[in-house]
């Protein structure tokens, strides 16, 4: 019997008529996997994820540096909402004596970060910032540009599923804790069709209770509030009205939860593009000044070859040891190390130094398996944080089987150290590992010496693992429940593995027949 899921409830993505996809829905787990045939739809849920990731960061992340197209501020959308619920006098009133009793200074003039005390929202509140964040009008331009831009498309239509005239589009579903529990609290779905159409809704619950974090990219309370009985009933309002977008911004970003962090996406033929990058940008910048009509490529290789560019700066970089993930996958993998050599003009170029060597290759002079893991090493060593999500697709790809399930161990690694982990896959091996890393959590952790990987068992509630499978409307997407009895995943590469065994058998007995004739 698999142990009992803690009670967390993740958020959970729905799809229709999206790409090849004719229906699916998905866990957003600490570690989730897409299996299945080719051209069923993995890369494009996956492509999907991250889009979200990118419209939920700019609009209601943590990140202060994140400006959005116009330069303006991830609030300011919210920040027009809330002004347009109208505040009355008594609303202004119960935000500010609400919010000023709810946080504290540290030091005069108060500090970067507030810290919320476990004091919930009181009605009129929550019944403004419910208002605020299903006046979702503003969000469809913004979130029909990341999607256009993350898929490299012309227009969204391209993304309905061809030959079907039912509804596209998809909904993200989140909760918050309520106590010991989580609650639904947020939905928005998404239509799709001659541009987007979104729909919110928000549950009736209490959403900010606990360390809840006040945006950075507003004052602190303390300076908002200091001086407040002097201002005039437009000022008041005013700042109730930035308040008021600061508490729907937390709301929206602790219901979708992992989409307000920081997403990467390392796309297929890694291996190519680690060879090609430079010729890529070279070709970027000689043909910047011609007009064009269509995305000159995703959104996705795009933001790939700014991060690889970006490794050039050598304050962008940092020190190997502090970073184990990926001295780990030097070690147990590539078999030596990925350094970074800059030339007068910045522009990194990527070498590679076997163990026992004393000199370096450059990369397109190494074997496949290290250039398709070489930006792995790169975005574990000077990109990705603890938080963050790290979508791979293929990591199987032109990996010996071994060092699959090596490399299958250190993503359930990253894991354990916070980094959320997206993959897609066609490896039997890779399944196969992590069937046992399932089942090796059924084991007290006193059991374990002996087992390599022993630190790394995963969870039910870790791991989930979703099957694509094609059908005459378009492909549809299940979660591929862990089989206890045979202690494995059952996917369809167990039945290649049959029909192959089968084929054989039926050979080697004719040959027989004929040696009897």
């Amino acid at each position: 019997m698999m142990a009992a899921t803690n009670g967390e409830k993740p958020l959970e993505l729905s799809v229709r008529n999206f790409g090849p996809i004719a229906e699916g829905r998905v866990e957003l787990r600490p570690f989730t996997v897409f299996v299945g045939p080719s051209n069923t739809g993995k890369s494009y849920l996956a492509t999907l994820i991250y889009a979200l990731h990118r419209f939920f960061g700019f609009y209601y992340g943590r990140d202060k540096n994140t400006i959005l197209p116009g330069g303006a501020f991830p609030a300011q959308y919210l920040k027009q909402s809330a002004q347009r619920t109208g505040l009355s006098s008594d609303s202004v009133a119960s935000i500010l004596e609400w919010t000023a009793e709810g946080y504290h200074a540290w030091g005069e003039g108060g500090s970067e970060y507030q810290e919320f005390s476990a004091k919930e929202l009181p009605t009129p509140v929550l019944t403004l910032v419910r208002a605020a964040v299903t006046d979702a009008d503003h969000w469809s331009a913004p979130l029909s540009d990341q999607l256009v831009r993350c898929f490299g498309m012309v227009c969204l239509d391209n993304l309905i599923r061809n030959g079907n005239g039912s509804k596209a589009g998809f909904a993200v579903r989140g909760s918050v804790r309520n106590g010991e529990r989580h609650r639904p609290s947020y939905e928005c779905k998404v239509a799709i069709h001659e541009g987007v159409k979104i729909n919110a809704m928000v549950e009736d619950v209490l959403p900010l209770q606990n360390s809840q974090w006040f945006p950075p990219h507003f004052a602190t309370p303390w300076t908002i509030l200091h001086g407040m009985e002097s201002s005039s009933d437009e000022e008041k309002e005013a700042v109730a009205a930035q308040l008021l977008a600061a508490y729907s911004n937390v709301f929206v970003s602790d219901s979708v939860g992992p989409l307000s962090q920081p997403a990467h996406y390392l796309l297929t033929s890694r291996a190519n593009l680690m060879h090609t990058h430079q010729t890529i940008v070279q070709s970027l910048i000689a043909g910047a000044s011609q007009p064009t009509i269509a995305p000159t490529f995703s959104g996705l290789l795009g933001d790939f070859l700014e991060r690889i560019v970006g490794l050039g700066n050598q304050r962008n970089q940092r020190e190997a040891s502090e970073y184990p993930l990926a001295l780990d996958l030097e070690r147990n993998v590539v078999g030596g190390e990925i350094r970074i050599a800059s030339n007068p003009v910045g522009y990194p170029e990527f070498l590679y130094r076997p163990y026992g060597w004393e000199r370096d290759l450059p990369l397109a002079n190494t074997s496949s398996m290290v250039s398709e893991l070489a930006p792995v090493v790169l975005y574990l060593r000077h990109v990705v944080q603890p938080g963050d999500t790290l979508i791979i697709e293929e990591p199987e790809s032109h990996l010996h089987p071994a060092m699959q399930v090596e490399f299958t161990r250190l993503l359930a690694a990253a894991v354990k150290a916070g980094i959320r982990i997206i993959i897609t896959t066609h490896s039997e091996w890779v399944l196969e590992e992590l069937a046992n890393l399932v089942l090796m959590s059924e084991l007290p952790v006193e059991r374990r010496e002996g087992f390599e990987g022993a630190d790394l068992a995963l969870s039910p509630e870790e791991l989930g693992v979703w099957s694509f499978q094609p059908t005459e409307d378009g492909s549809v997407v299940e979660e591929l429940r862990f089989d206890e009895e045979a202690g494995k995943f059952p996917s369809d590469a167990g039945l290649v593995t049959v029909e192959l065994y089968n084929r054989f058998a039926r050979i080697a007995n004719r040959i027989e027949r004929l040696k009897e004739d």
